[in-house]
């Protein structure tokens, strides 16, 4: 059963990595990073000027605190 689960858990990271990686990363590679919209200080990331909360960011949100 360990196995099984192991196996499904498996096929579904992969999964999301290809659905969910390809919608994520041209975002940020095109829209964060090379707008200069992002600034990292030590292990702190900064958007726009505002530090990132611990919940990450929400694409279709912006930062919201």
């Amino acid at each position: 059963q360990k196995a099984m689960i192991k196996q499904l858990c498996s096929r579904l990271q992969e999964k999301l990595k290809e659905v969910g990686d390809w919608k994520l990363y041209p975002f940020v590679v095109h829209d964060l990073v090379a707008r200069g919209r992002v600034e990292i200080d030590g292990r702190t990331v900064f958007i726009d000027g505002r530090q990132m909360p611990d919940c990450g960011y929400r694409m279709d949100k912006g930062l919201s605190n």
